[in-house]
């Protein structure tokens, strides 16, 4: 069904760390990786940015041709998460690390993976998982599409306080982006 890159290899992204940045959705997993960004110049790739290309024509013709363009659609895809998530399992198939090695072949922060079959296949790609948890903010909620549970692992990230408060925590995450 998609059309995988036969150029696609294992050479990542340099970076002292290769990140998986999880969460439920509208927690603020983006928002976190745009003040890495800022902060340290580390760039991500959320899993729908990266699959898009590859999932777009399927996204089209299950929603009935509903969006003009694949711009539109992106813009969209929020109210189609479910479909998202699986249109994305099948650019996994067979192989669960496919949009892991292709998002860390571009860049070292992996933004929001979903399924639970993708982590266990995929985890041992990143040296660093962080997880944003906005569960004590009004309005959020946990995203059904979101199979992953927090790893014992992880960073946790509680984004409950607002923006300045998580720039704040973005700023501790220093000994892991600066190699001073």
């Amino acid at each position: 069904m998609f059309n995988h890159d036969s150029a696609l290899t294992e050479t990542f992204a340099p970076i002292q760390h290769r990140v998986l940045v999880l969460g439920h959705g509208g927690h603020g997993k983006g928002t976190l990786c745009r003040m890495l960004y800022k902060e340290y110049g580390e760039r991500s790739l959320s899993s729908s940015e990266a699959a898009w290309p590859y999932i777009w024509p399927a996204f089209n013709e299950a929603t009935r041709r509903k969006y003009a363009t694949p711009e539109i659609g992106y813009e969209n895809r929020r109210q189609h998460r479910m479909l998202c998530k699986r249109l994305i399992s099948l650019l996994n198939t067979p192989d669960k690390t496919t949009l892991s090695k292709l998002i860390l072949s571009q860049v070292p922060i992996y933004d929001g993976m979903r399924d639970a079959d993708e982590y266990a296949d995929s985890e041992h790609l990143f040296t660093l998982k962080i997880w944003v948890d906005a569960m004590g903010r009004e309005g959020t909620f946990r995203d059904p599409s979101m199979q992953i549970t927090c790893p014992r692992e992880a960073i946790i990230v509680e984004n409950n306080e607002g923006l300045p408060e998580l720039a704040k925590k973005v700023q501790n995450l220093a000994k892991y982006f600066t190699t001073e």
